[in-house]
């Protein structure tokens, strides 16, 4: 029999080992990565349940089982509607009007009734489709004429509302009393702005809300977030609101016709979660907390209950979700394999058992397949919580603003309204002056996705075009951003030429010489925007689209820096493209940012934000220093920050660099030219005649010669505030258990010391 001590002794060491296996699990159970799934209720995990080729833009599920997908197909980008009826386990592909470029986005009011709406990838038609047979067959609506449409909502099978935008930028929307058969044009009203809408949520056939941003058509002000509120069917708006600090409105979603809820993003490209609770007139806004560094797309199917996808900075898909209305968030990764973000989530919601089953999907950015995750989520109370944070103060603009016209094709509109939101912070004032679907080269035919096109009408005006820009406003530098129209193949003397061969090569660069004399002829410098890769997809044999040939855009950044040092201090080069390509290569995500939109080419309203944190400081600071000087400046990669020379009380350590001009060469002086000044903001070729303190000393010798801004390459490496080191747990772990069996069989052989000197 055991004594009394032994017994003690053994109970002691097993209550020890007991804590410390305790303790070992608690902390496994803390420890566990965003890799692995982390529920709404209990413990449901999404899965990876099936990948489709190519990528999805939007998802709509009308029932548990069956959900509609609308996107474009891999290698192609042609328009493609995919349906499943088992949740995302098996699809097949429905056939699309030929009328359709684009699709966007898509909603499904019952089981067999859908309307989906779409754009050109060229901002040239909008277009709304539907089908009243489980999209066995989709017909063209009968809609007015519009640029795009963004974005749709279905309240009922039979009213239907779009939104997007047309040219000159303003809002376009469109309302449907026949489930999407017809449409009528309704008016918004703010006539005296620019706008565009990429959100509608309607509640009911009377009351819609919709959501985007706007900015003054003379550019003054930065981008704006827009909600506007109808409560009979688009006949009149009234416009809420918004709380200071956010620049553009992504998502809407109102669960009840009081309570409605919001996706916004600042100035900085960072998600914001906005709560209204009369009907959208006005709203409270806190940051999206940790996780998610874009938010793409909100659910919310009952009060206090939202899903939030999008990515994180890892390059993975994430989601957020709140059941109090936003006062506290779950955080959860998604097991989409190299996939960027979450671009689309659709959800259904029983409000009887309160149970929610969503899929997620995100787009592969190597072969562009997108992985569809799924889950059945009970909701209860979050397991892991996090609380949100307070809106960004907004910087007081400075007192002077030099005036930046940003030139080029669509993609310089992609990003100017990125620069609009962010223009006042950075210390300049910008002018989106953009020949939609034109280069500098508009020599025809040319051919784009294997079609012979003929340049556009405005094509061959670019020059004059140019030189208004220059002298209009009394600007202080010019913006040019060009590349994906000089990319593809032009007829030239009878034969397709493109980039990279000597008689295209010539030609662009003899253009790009009178694109730099054009936009400079009122006194100002001109800065060259570096291009970025595309990727629009595949051809029917699954080889890249010439025009998206990466030693294209190589040889255009290339002919743009030898410009540049013609010039003779006239233009700069900016190097956007290695930004937003990084590795050198074509990039959809850069730090968990969505930068380029479905099509391959241009920018979404994140990204433009993104990048113009990154660009607007480096332009703002060549319209102070001209003529560009020998002695190149460089700004560290990823800072942010007011402009100091325009008002001191806004100063921010630069830290300025001066590298090496790469080719040695010295460039004979020239004589600046005669500025039209601003009255309001002195244009100067010396740093010293700024009447604030300098930003660093720069050298004003008469050798001149272009400047390259680049930035470092090195990307942070994203590490969760979860991760744990399991090694040194086990170690720490081994050590306990060693220091309990010493302490064991010391105490045993005390005891047996003990019982040997009792008699």
């Amino acid at each position: 029999m055991y004594s009394s001590s032994k017994l003690a002794g053994k109970s002691s060491f097993y209550i020890v080992l007991t804590i410390l296996l305790a303790i070992l699990v608690s902390f496994l159970t803390i420890a566990v990565p965003f890799s692995q799934s982390r529920a709404f209720g209990a413990t449901p995990d999404w899965s990876l349940v099936s990948t489709l080729g190519g990528k999805i833009n939007s998802i709509s599920c009308p029932s548990t089982s069956t959900c509609y997908a609308i996107g474009q197909s891999q290698g192609s980008q042609v328009p493609t509607i995919f349906k499943t009826q088992d949740f995302g386990s098996t699809w097949t592909t429905q056939p699309v009007p030929s009328a359709v470029t684009e699709l966007d986005s898509i909603t499904c009011p019952s089981l067999n009734h859908c309307v989906a709406v779409g754009t050109g990838y060229y901002y040239f038609t909008g277009v709304a489709i539907y089908t009243t047979d489980g999209g066995n067959s989709w017909s063209v609506g009968n809609a007015p004429q519009s640029d795009a449409l963004n974005a749709i909502s279905c309240p009922n099978d039979n009213f239907c509302m779009a939104v997007g935008g047309s040219s000159p930028p303003h809002a376009s929307i469109e309302s449907s009393n026949d489930g999407g058969a017809n449409w009528t044009q309704d008016t918004f009203p703010t006539p005296q702005v620019y706008e565009n809408l990429f959100s509608v949520a309607c509640t009911s056939s009377n009351q819609c809300l919709v959501g985007g941003f706007y900015f003054y058509p003379n550019n003054s002000g930065a981008m704006n977030p827009l909600i506007g509120l109808s409560t009979n069917g688009g006949a009149t708006f009234s416009t809420s609101t918004i709380p200071q600090g956010l620049a553009d409105i992504t998502s809407i979603q109102c669960p009840t016709q009081t309570t409605c809820y919001a996706i916004g993003i600042t100035a900085t490209s960072s998600p914001a979660f906005m709560t209204s609770v009369d009907g959208g007139a006005t709203w409270s806004a806190n940051l999206l907390p940790n996780l998610l560094t874009s938010a793409l797309t909100l659910f919310c199917p009952a009060i206090s209950l939202c899903v939030a996808s999008g990515g994180i900075s890892s390059d993975q898909g994430a989601i957020e979700f709140t059941t109090n209305g936003g006062s506290s968030w779950n955080e959860v990764s998604l097991p989409l394999s190299n996939a960027a973000d979450a671009d689309s989530l659709g959800c259904t919601y029983s409000s009887s058992t309160q149970a929610m089953s969503c899929m997620a999907s995100g787009a592969n950015q190597v072969n562009s397949l997108t992985y569809v995750a799924t889950s059945s989520l009970p909701i209860s109370n979050p397991i892991v919580t996090s609380s949100p944070q307070a809106l960004p103060s907004v910087p007081t603009p400075p007192t002077y603003l030099p005036y930046i016209p940003i030139t080029g094709d669509s993609n310089a509109y992609s990003l100017g309204v990125g620069l609009l939101a962010d223009e006042s912070q950075n210390g300049v004032s910008i002018a989106l002056h953009q020949i939609i679907g034109c280069g500098i080269v508009a020599n025809g035919p040319y051919l784009y996705h294997g079609q012979v096109s003929q340049p556009l009408a405005a094509c061959p005006g670019w020059q004059a075009s140019y030189a208004s820009y220059a002298v209009t406003g009394s600007p202080h530098a010019a913006l040019l951003f060009i590349g994906r129209w000089d990319s593809v193949d032009r007829m030239i003397n009878g034969v397709y030429e493109h980039l990279g061969e000597p008689a295209y090569d010539n030609l662009f660069l003899a253009n790009l010489r009178q694109a730099i004399d054009d936009l400079s002829s009122g006194g100002e410098p001109v800065a060259l925007i570096t291009s970025p890769y595309f990727s629009s997809g595949t051809d029917s044999n699954g080889s890249p689209w010439p025009e998206d040939n990466p030693a294209r855009v190589q040889e255009l950044n290339k002919l743009e820096q030898i410009a540049a040092l013609e010039s003779h201090g006239v233009a700069a080069v900016i190097d956007l493209g290695s930004h937003i390509s990084p590795n050198n290569s074509y990039a959809r995500v850069v730090n968990g940012v969505p930068i380029r939109s479905n099509d391959g080419v241009h920018f979404t309203i994140p990204g433009a934000i993104y990048t113009a944190n990154w660009l607007l400081p480096r332009i703002a600071l060549i319209a102070l220093h001209y003529p560009i000087n020998h002695n190149a400046f460089v700004l560290p990669y990823g800072q942010t920050f007011s402009n100091p020379e325009l008002n001191s009380s806004i100063q921010t350590n630069l830290n300025l660099n001066k590298p090496q001009v790469s080719n040695g060469q010295n460039y004979p002086g020239v004589t600046t030219p005669n500025h039209t000044n601003n009255s309001s903001f002195p244009k100067t070729n010396n740093i010293s005649e700024v009447s604030t303190p300098p930003l660093a000393k720069i050298s004003t010798k008469a050798t001149k010669a272009p400047v390259l801004l680049t930035h470092s390459s090195t990307m942070h490496a994203y590490k969760s505030q979860n991760s744990f080191d399991y090694a040194e747990l086990f170690l720490t772990f081994v050590i306990a258990i060693l220091a309990i069996t010493t302490w064991q069989i010391k105490s045993t052989r005390r005891r047996a010391t003990l019982k040997n000197h009792q008699f």
